[in-house]
């Protein structure tokens, strides 16, 4: 996947309510009310996951390479 895809993926995300936070070193995660974004999420390569550490409920998982 380009960069550009990505990027402008990840900015229309944020004008829709998603969030995106590091998790850790390797990863970052995107929470929010992903119902219409579930498949693009999936496409982009997410893995979702409902039990993360340090309060956070759910969200999507990703490996910080494709940020």
């Amino acid at each position: 996947m380009n960069n550009f895809f990505t990027s402008y993926l990840f900015f229309k995300m944020s004008i829709t309510g998603l969030t995106i936070t590091d998790y850790s070193e390797k990863s970052f995660v995107v929470r929010g009310k992903d119902g219409p974004y579930k498949s693009a999420l999936e496409q982009l390569g997410g893995k979702y996951n409902s039990r993360l550490r340090e309060g956070i409920n759910s969200g999507w998982i990703f490996m910080s390479q494709i940020r």
